[in-house]
């Protein structure tokens, strides 16, 4: 707006009935709005002045007293407004607030029920409504009392004679708090919620008149300056616009239209997210964007990149649980006066407000921002994963022939995509040849996500052109409703994929080892993974999710081919034991021809264990001597794996322990103090960090992935190690965990060339002895045998410990192991044992099926010890709350519980816990049984988590052979050198009750 120094405006400190009234009085002859004299816009427009919207707001007002009466200080009677998208809606608003009133603005799109609701909510009892809206407004009336009033034309609301004067006299102070407009939220996961926006609020875009130039860029209004904001491009002749996505998807479809968008000076993207695809290709195409209404974005080809001054506007960034490296907005209040804070107008009670939008950093611009879609958007697995499934639906909806898409699969084993097309495919063969034309996109897509959030074609389906997607009035999709709508077809997916129906493209080629070998990796590839045939599936990023659905797919494969086999013979477990293209085909070749060796296979294992030992120890450093003991007192700890269960105990109780000065944290993932925080106020311990220094690290590299200072730094100060972190997968290979192996080598090298003598505690597991044989007890001993673990886990512990023993004996390194056992819950009220693992996932189904099995089979020995006491064993063990000569702390230990008790003991103690949901005992083969029936319902794996599990419980199952019985440890030593496990005792009723309280199932 034109003005001079000696008359500048108190910009932000106006309200907008004052600015209009003050222009209708000095300027009534100054164009207002542009409004289109027809639903043709080529037909031209009509000129609005102030003076004459001035009078159409004085003659609604007046309208409005008679309708409402005369409001009681401080009320604001609610009068509802319905009709067609044009000027009256304005002329309404400004009407209603002249007459101390406040319009409730309702779209046409809302269930009866929830306008019900609105009008209840808000106390409505009057409503105008367009001639063209009777229909819509009569089943209203006909549920409540309310007066109702049809409204005249529009011409009528702009009336050439005078018009009394309807005054307002409230100045900023006096209406800023009071109401401009009642909106709704839209897209409701329920009943839609009345926002009341308040006057205050709209002043804030006035007050952008004042914000300074910050990062070489300027707010958007000033970068726009005072050009009209209309929507007709080609025949209003604006030169700025304003528009939603589902406009902007249109126009890039079309070279006329995004040439004459071209033309804008300035296209403002408000309402939503806009696909990137399309917004490049306008980009492309010479359309200015910028984002509305943050900072204008100077760089056309980062239109997609928010720039927010986060200091002005209170923003604070806050990591999600399910994505450290995505951030929730977050707007936190910085003073009574809301301010530039538009949230606190609308909630003045609260002192933050959630967005709930997610954004990701930019990785070098600072102050810049991507949309990630909303918090609520969120899809959480039947297996606890989480996926934001915006990125993907964008990449899709960027195809020229997709109109919508949604990901699903709440609640499922995998994600989902239905497809809304522009044009409905007439044919089954137009169909496939559609969904065929987006399968690149879907490619695209499944490159930039995680694994678990990739789709498999079988998980691609178009939508029912009977059911069009559920969008709000900006033409977004309404996800609550449209999953809603489509639930049938939803389940319609995952039933397929649970009844092992053959679907079209899953074929294997069994002419030939290689033959078969090249549809493995077609299967497997999704697009994030570029396989090949000796790749192995977990390094390259397959997820135990993406094995259950392969192992089912070969199952409907062998069916389609006429080639019966046992699910055994197909299980997740051969894959895991198989972990490349190459090893699983050549296990099925052998399978469907010529059978299995287990000869041959315990070979391959024994072989492929010697030949990681020897590749890792072949090289040792050379012993050094003159190295001072470690510290007692002041000690520098390294651990790794901290966010984990033992790992966050072990963290707690050194952080408290006085001996300890220093505790430094290795962990894979970044933003490891906050994920730290969040894990361990979950159990309930300590979240004072000031003596931990959390550094990410890839124990895959010779320099732990870490900066030269840092590395220098711990190997300078270090005193002991303790290494905790490792991947826990029973079905893996002993191969596929060789980058882990390797990390146990380059701590060997750290320790050799730190400036003490440091002890490395390795934590191993009692599963890397499990074939033990003998009639005693296995020895606190090193076991040389290979033949000696039974899975992949166990094998890769072993070399690791046999690993340390040659570094001990080589390169004098100080080196123990614990072989520990079974970890249980926490004996504390906080905290819980992993709801996931194979005792509460049996637990859990117990539950679901009525039945809970009285013996475990090779697991019915409970020598199961409380988490505290794992963690208070470790501390004692290393010398690190009491001092214990080097000399001592040496060898192998064993963490398992000297006390032990039999499963038959706590069961029943179970069954009462939960009463009639668990009806009865039954032997564990019945309870397996019924469990393997069970796993047709795959829409049921939340609530019958031990289906997940099925191939463990089958090999727990114990006939009495000496294979399958429990092995016994002795703990003679443990319990000499440690008294919280000489103290510890067995597992009782009364604690599997507390552990079944704290799961909650």
């Amino acid at each position: 707006m034109p003005t001079t120094r000696a008359h500048k405006p108190a910009y932000g400190r106006r309200l907008m009935m004052n600015i209009i009234e003050e222009r209708a009085s000095k300027e009534p002859n100054r164009p207002w709005i542009l409004v289109p004299r027809t639903s043709d816009p080529k037909d031209g427009w009509k000129n609005i002045t102030y003076g004459g919207g001035a009078k159409a707001i004085n003659r609604v007002a007046h309208r409005v007293l008679d309708m409402a009466g005369q409001p009681q200080p401080g009320e604001f009677p609610t009068i509802a407004y319905i009709g067609p998208n044009d000027i009256r809606y304005i002329i309404f608003m400004f009407g209603a607030i002249k007459a101390g009133c406040q319009a409730l603005f309702i779209p046409p799109r809302n269930s009866h029920e929830g306008q019900m609701n609105l009008f209840e909510k808000t106390n409505c009892n009057v409503i105008c409504f367009d001639v063209g809206f009777k229909a819509t407004v009569q089943p209203w009336l006909q549920e409540r009392d309310m007066k109702a009033i049809m409204a005249t034309s529009v011409d009528q609301w702009f009336p050439s004679e005078d018009i009394p004067v309807f005054p307002y006299k409230r100045n900023f102070d006096e209406g800023r708090w009071d109401p401009f407009v009642i909106l709704h939220m839209s897209g409701s996961t329920g009943l839609p919620k009345p926002i009341i926006c308040r006057q205050g609020m709209l002043a804030i875009s006035d007050a952008c008149h004042e914000l300074p130039e910050w990062n070489g860029t300027r707010m958007w209004l000033q970068a726009w300056s005072d050009v009209c904001n209309l929507f007709y491009v080609p025949t209003s002749k604006a030169d700025a616009v304003l528009l939603p996505p589902i406009i902007l998807e249109e126009i890039s479809q079309s070279a006329e239209s995004t040439k004459a968008l071209a033309k804008a000076k300035m296209v403002a993207l408000v309402g939503g997210n806009l696909a990137q695809e399309p917004g490049d290709k306008l980009v492309q195409n010479g359309v200015r964007f910028t984002p509305f209404p943050i900072y204008k974005q100077p760089d056309p080809k980062m239109w997609h990149w928010f720039i927010v001054n986060s200091e002005i506007f209170g923003c604070e960034w806050r990591p999600t649980s399910s994505n450290p490296n995505v951030f929730e907005q977050v707007i936190v209040r910085k003073s009574k006066d809301p301010g530039l804070q538009g949230f606190f107008y609308t909630f003045p009670e609260l002192q933050e407000y959630s967005t709930k939008d997610l954004y990701k950093k930019h990785p070098t611009l600072p102050d810049t921002w991507l949309y990630q879609g909303r918090a609520d958007d969120i899809i959480v697995f039947s297996n606890g994963e989480k996926l934001n499934p915006v990125s993907i639906e964008g990449i899709v909806m960027g195809h020229p022939d997709v109109k919508g898409a949604i990901v699903v699969g709440t609640n499922k084993f995998q994600p989902a995509l239905i497809i809304e097309p522009r044009k409905f495919p007439r044919t089954g063969a137009e169909a496939k040849e559609l969904i065929d034309s987006v399968w690149p996109s879907v490619v695209k897509a499944n490159l930039e996500t995680v694994a678990h959030g990739q789709i498999g074609r079988q998980f691609v389906a178009l939508s029912n052109p009977k059911k069009p997607f559920m969008r709000t009035e900006k033409g977004s999709i309404r996800r609550p409703d449209t999953l809603k709508l489509y639930k049938d077809e939803i389940d319609v997916i995952y039933d397929k994929a649970g009844q092992n129906v053959p679907v079209e493209g899953v074929k294997i080629d069994l002419s030939s080892e290689d033959a078969l070998t090249r549809s493995l990796i077609e299967l497997f590839n999704t697009g994030s993974m570029l396989l090949k045939p000796d790749t192995d599936f977990f390094q390259a990023g397959v997820d135990s999710m993406q094995v259950i659905y392969a192992s089912r797919l070969l199952r409907s494969a062998f069916k389609a081919a006429g080639i019966n086999v046992a699910a055994a013979a197909v299980a997740t477990r051969v894959i895991y034991g198989n972990p490349t293209p190459r090893k699983l085909g050549r296990y099925l070749y052998s399978l469907v021809s010529s059978g299995q060796n287990e000869e041959r296979k315990l070979e391959h294992e024994a072989n492929a264990m010697q030949a990681l030992l020897d590749k890792y120890t072949r090289d040792l450093p050379p012993m050094t001597t003159g190295k001072p003991p470690p510290e007692n007192n002041h000690q520098t700890i390294l651990l790794t794996g901290s966010t984990g269960a033992l790992g966050s105990y072990l963290l707690d109780y050194m952080c408290r322990c006085p001996n300890v000065k220093r505790v430094i944290c290795l962990n894979r993932a970044e933003n490891d103090r906050e994920r730290q925080t969040e894990v361990s106020s979950v159990r309930g311990l300590s979240t004072n960090f000031d003596k931990v220094d959390f550094l990410r690290a890839d124990m895959g590299r010779s320099d732990l992935g870490l900066r030269a200072k840092d590395y220098d730094r711990i190997r300078d100060s270090v005193d002991r190690i303790i290494h905790n972190q490792w991947p826990v997968n029973f079905n893996m290979p002993v191969e596929s965990f060789e980058p882990h192996i390797r990390g146990v080598r380059h701590l060997v090298d750290l320790s050799a060339k730190a400036r003490k003598q440091v002890l490395i505690t390795f934590i191993s597991s009692i599963g890397s002895v499990d074939g033990w044989k003998e009639p005693y007890p296995g020895p606190e001993k090193s076991i040389k045998d290979f033949s000696i673990s039974s899975t992949g886990y166990g094998m890769s512990k072993h070399v690791s410990s046999l690993l340390l023993e040659k570094a001990t004996e080589k390169s004098g390194i100080p080196t123990e192991v614990i072989r520990v056992g079974q970890i249980g819950g926490p004996e504390s009220n906080e905290g819980m044992w992993n709801k996931h693992e194979w005792l509460p996932s049996i637990i859990a189904s117990s539950a679901y099926l009525g039945m809970l099995p009285k013996d475990l089979g090779t697991m019915d020995t409970v020598d199961w010890t409380p988490i505290e006491g794992i963690a208070n064993m470790i501390l004692e063990l290393s010398g690190i709350n009491k001092p214990v000569p080097l000399k001592e702390a040496n060898g192998y230990f064993h963490g398992v519980n000297p006390s032990v008790t039999k499963w038959g003991s706590l069961a029943p103690a179970v069954k009462e816990f939960y009463g009639d949901r668990i009806k009865r005992l039954v032997p564990f083969s019945e309870w397996i049984d019924a469990l393997e029936k069970s796993q047709e319902k795959s829409e049921d794996v939340t609530k019958n988590p031990a289906v997940k599990l099925l191939d463990s419980y089958r090999r727990m199952r114990g006939e009495g052979t000496a294979e399958q019985r429990h092995v016994d440890m002795d703990t003679s030593r443990t319990t000499r050198c440690s008294k919280t496990m000489r103290n510890m005792g067995p597992v009782t009723p009364d604690l599997m009750k507390h552990w079944c309280g704290q799961w909650g199932f």
